[in-house]
């Protein structure tokens, strides 16, 4: 059954894998609640912020513990080492004493274009994504023209990390948070937390047509003073 190298080196062999069973049980058995979690709209950047982190030496999982179905402490595939979360379904879940929250942001016209061209918001794409629009679907009316949905959800899903917590922070000068984000977990994030490759989440668009006059489009809408409110504290430019 077990060939040269020893019984116990094959042993290690299995528990390191994190897909095998040996792993799922590790998983298991060692799974603790995060100190942490990144919070954000979706579509600005956790899974970019989960990986850098990692690379970096503090352990952070994706929607592993916070997932669509709630939070969930046993996940076979959310590796026992993790010390963080990093997902925008926490938000309805939060706030949690024993659980530092961190806001990240993103311009909201790559949120928001990213979101269309998905169909999140799109009746025509949802069962795509179903277990996670069914979530976003139990704290927000979705509208009737995808777009204002994608505006009225940024504007208003970052309205309630707001309300969480006041670490915020902007993934495009991550580099410049770092210290922000040391102080707020009381750990050291290295450099090498900038080394993790911008390309960590693309999604294949949904959509056959163009988006077209992104800007000019979502300036019909009513919602658009609110966003433009809510940049300014930001700090971007619409």
């Amino acid at each position: 059954m077990f060939e040269r190298g020893g019984i116990r080196s094959q042993l290690d062999e299995l528990v390191s894998d994190p897909l095998g069973k040996f792993g799922e049980i590790r998983n298991y058995m060692f799974a603790q609640k995060p100190r942490f979690v990144i919070i954000g709209t979706g579509r600005s950047g956790t899974t970019f912020t989960s990986a850098a982190l990692t690379r970096a030496g503090i352990p952070v999982s994706h929607e592993r513990y916070f997932t669509y179905g709630g939070p969930r402490l046993r996940h076979p595939y959310r590796d026992w080492s993790a010390i963080g979360d990093s997902s925008w379904c926490a938000v309805p879940f939060l706030p949690d004493e024993d659980i530092i929250a961190l806001h990240q942001v993103r311009h909201p016209y790559k949120v928001i274009g990213s979101f269309y061209k998905i169909g999140f918001f799109d009746p025509r794409h949802e069962e795509v994504r179903a277990p996670y629009v069914a979530l976003a679907k139990q704290y927000f009316e979705f509208s009737d023209d995808p777009l204002r949905s994608c505006l009225r959800w940024y504007a208003e899903w970052n309205e309630r990390c707001e309300a969480i917590t006041s670490n915020r922070f902007r993934i495009e000068h991550f580099a410049d948070h770092l210290e922000d984000i040391e102080r707020w977990l009381g750990l050291p994030v290295p450099p090498s937390a900038l080394d993790t490759a911008t390309d960590t989440n693309t999604r294949k668009s949904s959509l056959e047509e163009p988006v077209g006059d992104l800007e000019g489009r979502l300036r019909e809408f009513p919602e658009f003073a609110d966003l433009e409110a809510m940049c300014e504290r930001y700090g971007y430019d619409l």
